[in-house]
């Protein structure tokens, strides 16, 4: 047992001995830097060591040593190679220091392993220490961004032994699986190795095609495949070098691909660059567009605008070895070149604001009119007086038809953050050099054509990414352009259209004789549900009065305009009155009531025409009215017509007068109802309201050419209207009392005696047989 003891204590005593003897020869070069270096220097064992840099050397300083980059010159990095150093080094001591607010990194490698951690640099000299166990060359390197700040290196300590490490205990390498997956564009990290050395380790990949690992153990996918992963330690003192390794299975994976848009709007004519699109993967990329009649676009992505209209452009990545096939598209709006006439509201919040909005620029000034931006100019943008809808509020302003060439009008494009702003010119671009203030325009829509806007009450800030520049008017020179944002030019104000009021008509120019019944043309409106009020350029010849009633008073060549009376935008068409020859046909146009009155132009022999039926009124009292037909017609009578479509009148001539006719026509004077808030009038004219067809009391005024009734000295309330049946005909309708006793046909028309056929009588149906 004493034996053993012994015996333990003597292995005990040599393994002591043999660690001492292995740290024995420990040595330490130390590079110390007192003056410029000229890219070299030499340690206090002879060890040379090389510096390189992408920016030149500046002045030694006392504190801090060797000095690259500066305020007014960029530097990325600050590197020290040395091969000149034999042995197992153990520990590296770097003095190093950046600028103010560095953001630098230092890091070594030995072997091309990494060394220990990596440390972020302060501003302050300091040491940074570095530890482990590897042998080969050693690389010191300061690492940042390119910026103008300076990275310095005091000096450079390395420990290291000359004794060789033999240790012989198995380090016990392993990875927790056998076999990993993974898919390129999805980011993969090495799996951990399992072992007990702390020796340097060193990685290879067996097929470099399908993956390779760097020196820090990082590993980059380049295709689908397999391949073997190794990891081996280095020999320590203690432990033997060894490796482990896995299968690594690679799969294609799914490129990011899409626009940055989802929707891009461009102006017919146009010849650019679509939205941008985001693309992972590397395979080729082609384009196509739905309908070709509206847009091209070629394999670079490039749009030619056709036509008007919306279509949808497709891009496509073909399958590679790393990635599957994918696609992306975007809707493509192309619109006229746009006008900036329109109603506008000002725009306080960014949240409402949206891809395809038409906006102006405009600029408040205390007591002033508005000023909108435009026109451009070489390097910036004039002005235009606008105007507010109301003058008490100015949140709403009105571009003009006159005004609208010198307003710029601007189609807002792609998203929050990264807002354009296309105008018929291309867009908006802030350019600065120096101190020169310029906003122009570019083909392309570049960072210095993106902006963000915020806003601070009515006030907009309009700042482009590239520059930081913003949008200001420019009180001294009336100019709109791009400025620092601490430049004391007020800031602009953002309205967008709400209305887009366009006002016009189908037919240029509309042609009729003097005589025919004619109705104004109705205008085609968009943007506005106002009542437009109708006006003649001659008021001789053709009148409007009331509620938009047209009356045809002399042959002749007018122009009939249609205003929306909120906004003034018009739109206007041409008449032209013949004067009517004697061969003339008189044409007569019948609605969907199959009723209308009128004031003959000619004698009209009306037994001579199919499928049309006159009547005179022999009676018009507020009891009851009584309908005759007649067979003819003298010029200037009114009578009540029935009939389909549109009829051609025969004329003819001796017509003697209707002397029983009670019916009154409307000539050139001017015929009022009901128009200052009158509840009751003499005056019954043929409607459509709300009782069906019949005679009602007229609410405004009566278009010249229509006949009417005048009932007077009735005693009581006098009937708002007097209704006849459709069915039937035209009927004797009262409001009080009721002839008895009287037959009437289904027309309506007083029989005095009655033949074989229905017939009404006391409102009920008689039939004789």
């Amino acid at each position: 047992m004493k034996h053993n003891f012994y015996l333990k204590t003597i292995l005990v005593l040599l393994m002591v001995v043999f660690v001492f003897n292995a740290y024995a020869e420990e040595k330490t070069s130390t590079l110390t830097f007192t003056i410029e270096c000229n890219g070299s220097g030499m340690a206090d064992d002879d060890a040379k060591w090389t510096i390189t840099s992408d920016a030149p050397e500046s002045k030694h300083d006392s504190s801090k040593g060797i000095h690259y980059g500066t305020s007014k010159r960029a530097v990325s990095y600050l590197k020290l190679t040395t091969s000149d150093i034999s042995g197992n080094i153990t520990k590296i001591v770097v003095n190093a220091s950046g600028a103010s607010k560095t953001k630098a990194k230092i890091n070594v490698t030995v072997g091309g392993v990494l060394f220990g951690s990596e440390h972020n640099l302060t501003k302050d000299n300091a040491p940074y220490t570095f530890e482990g166990s590897g042998t080969g060359e050693i690389v010191v390197k300061l690492e940042q961004e390119s910026a103008k700040k300076a990275l310095y290196v005091k000096s450079v300590a390395v420990t290291y032994s000359t004794d060789p490490l033999q240790g012989t205990e198995d380090p016990e390498n392993s990875f927790a699986e056998e076999t990993q997956n993974a898919t390129i564009g999805i980011p993969y990290t090495l799996q951990e190795l399992t072992t007990k050395s702390d020796g340097g380790k060193t990685y290879e990949s067996s097929n470099i095609d399908v993956a390779t690992i760097n020196n820090n153990g990082i590993i980059t996918l380049h295709k689908a495949g397999e391949t073997i992963i190794k990891v081996s330690t280095m020999s320590t003192a203690i432990y033997a070098a060894g490796s482990a390794s896995y299968k690594l299975v690679v799969a294609k994976g799914t490129p990011n691909f899409e626009f940055v848009y989802d929707g891009f709007h461009v102006f017919k004519g146009d010849e650019t660059t679509g939205p941008e699109l985001t693309n992972s993967g590397d395979g080729e990329v082609s384009y196509s567009v739905e309908n070709e009649n509206i847009a091209t676009v070629d394999n670079t992505g490039l749009i030619k605008a056709l036509a008007v209209g919306r279509t949808t452009v497709k891009a496509m990545a073909a399958e590679t070895d790393a990635y599957l096939q994918a696609s992306a598209s975007y809707t493509l709006i192309i619109e006229e070149k746009p006008s900036s006439k329109g109603i506008y509201e000002i725009v306080t919040d960014a949240s409402t604001l949206k891809n395809g909005d038409k906006l102006i620029f405009v600029y408040q000034g205390e007591g002033t009119l508005p000023a909108a931006m435009g026109p451009k100019k070489a390097y910036n943008y004039g002005r235009t007086t606008v105007s507010y809808i109301n003058a008490e509020d100015k949140n709403i302003i009105k571009v003009s038809e006159k005004t609208s060439a010198g307003v710029t009008a601007i189609l807002l494009g792609g998203k929050t953050g990264e807002w354009t702003f296309k105008t018929i010119d291309g867009y908006l671009n802030s350019t600065s050099k120096g101190t020169s203030n310029h906003l122009k325009t570019t083909e392309n829509a570049d960072d210095n054509a993106k902006a963000s806007i915020t806003f601070a009450g009515n006030d907009a800030t309009v700042k482009f990414k590239g520059n930081s520049r913003v949008i200001k008017y420019n009180t001294k020179s009336s100019l709109f352009s791009s400025y620092n944002i601490t430049n004391n030019f007020p800031l602009i104000q953002i309205y967008r259209k709400i209305k887009d009021v366009t006002i016009s008509f189908a037919n240029a120019s509309e042609e009729i004789t003097f005589g025919d019944n004619y109705n104004k043309q109705e205008a085609v409106v968009e943007g506005t549900e106002d009542t437009l009020v109708y006006t003649s350029s001659d008021d001789t010849k053709v009148k409007f009065h009331g509620n938009n009633i047209i009356d045809i008073l002399s042959p002749g060549i007018v122009t009939i305009t249609a205003t929306d009376p909120k906004t003034t935008f018009s739109g206007n068409y041409e008449l032209v009155v013949n004067t009517p020859s004697s061969s003339h046909e008189i044409n007569l146009t019948f609605g969907d009531t199959g009723y209308l009155t009128w004031v003959a132009t000619s004698d009209i022999d009306f037994s001579q025409t199919e499928g049309i039926k006159a009547y005179q009124i022999t009676e018009a009292a507020s009891h009851k009215i009584t309908a005759e037909e007649v067979a003819r017609v003298p010029k200037g009578a009114a009578v009540l017509l029935k009939g389909t479509g549109t009829i051609t009148l025969k004329r003819t001539s001796g017509v003697a007068p209707l002397s029983r006719n009670k019916m009154l026509g409307c000539t050139d004077a001017l015929v009022a109802g009901m128009t200052g808030g009158e509840t009751s009038t003499d005056i019954y004219v043929l409607g459509n309201g709300s009782n069906g067809i019949g005679f009602y009391m007229l609410q405004n005024y009566l278009q010249a050419g229509k006949g009417y009734l005048k009932i007077t000295g009735a005693s009581g309330a006098k009937p708002s209207f007097i209704a006849f049946d459709e069915t039937t005909g035209i009927a004797t309708v009262v409001s009080e009392t009721v002839e008895n006793d009287t037959y009437h046909n289904l027309q309506g028309v007083r029989v005095a005696t009655p033949h074989k056929g229905i017939y009404i009588k006391n409102g009920s149906k008689v039939i004789f047989k």
